[in-house]
């Protein structure tokens, strides 16, 4: 990959703003989710030039799905970076996009957080961009407590504590474009970089079970399902609980499928360099 050409990821919750941001930033014709419900199902890549560099923006699917297809999403993910890296094809910078509009932090927000940390790994925080978006929706001190509420090290601290750059998206041109000029101009953010997802997958001969990143989401899922476990054993069964209970065993199943499904997938992409339909869709983004 050329030094002129740079190579983002944008991950975030679904209905934060990342398909806007990126649309604003490109100008190009992606799908942006209304809602939750209707939120980036795929990987969506677009570009843009920055002076004399090439910036290759990946739109990733957003974890929180109404449909409870994290796991599916996670896997997508694994599959993408695993191709990637078996292409060497890494990132410059990972842009992590979130709304502060909410005074409190979420538990859907701390985990996605966690996992995202896990993915990229503490010596690819200096890569990072926090976008904080729904400034120009919401009360402007609303929006800084929410930004304040999420300084704390089990959030951003530890990243903006270790090079992380902050930036707020006005979901205009302007200010998604500050960002894509803060890895375009910066000199340390020319040579991207693998993220820790892909050093393990290498060290792991692609097992993603023994990955920190599945470590952490084993760990998320299980604790959900011990929890609401715990609850309906004080409950008495009702057509409420009986959703519980779905819950319960379609995370357990996750768990169990966790190893075997999403290993065969890294397996065959890191051993065989399988040609996938994102990968492709990339591709030719790139050759634009």
């Amino acid at each position: 990959m050329s030094n002129n050409e740079i190579r983002l990821a944008v991950f975030g919750g679904t209905g934060e703003g990342k398909t806007s941001f990126v649309v604003r930033a490109t100008g190009a014709n992606l799908t942006i989710g209304e809602d939750a419900d209707s939120c980036t199902q795929e990987m969506q890549a677009a570009s843009i030039t920055v002076g004399s560099k090439r910036v290759i923006i990946i739109d990733t699917p957003g974890f929180d799905d109404t449909e409870g297809k994290d796991m599916k999403l996670f896997e997508r993910l694994t599959h993408w970076l695993a191709e990637s890296r078996a292409q060497m094809k890494y990132l410059n910078g990972v842009i992590l996009v979130q709304s502060v509009n909410h005074v409190r932090v979420p538990d859907s927000e701390r985990k996605r957080t966690r996992l995202l940390k896990k993915i990229i790994g503490e010596a690819f925080y200096n890569r990072v961009a926090i976008v904080t978006t729904m400034w120009d929706v919401s009360r402007t001190n609303i929006c800084e407590r929410g930004e304040q509420n999420r300084g704390s090290p089990e959030i951003w601290g530890d990243m903006l504590a270790a090079g992380a750059t902050r930036f707020r998206f006005l979901n205009d041109q302007q200010s998604a474009l500050e960002v894509i000029r803060h890895y375009a101009e910066s000199p340390s953010l020319s040579v991207p970089a693998p993220t820790l997802l892909q050093e393990e997958l290498v060290a792991n001969n692609g097992i993603v079970k023994n990955t920190s990143v599945a470590a952490q989401f084993q760990a998320d899922v299980s604790g959900k399902a011990q929890e609401l476990e715990d609850i309906l054993g004080n409950m008495e069964k009702n057509e409420e609980t009986e959703k519980v209970e779905e819950y319960v065993k379609t995370s357990r199943n996750w768990l169990q499928r966790l190893g075997d499904m999403v290993v065969k997938i890294v397996k065959k992409i890191v051993k065989h360099v399988v040609i996938d339909p994102v990968m492709d869709a990339i591709g030719r983004c790139e050759q634009m």
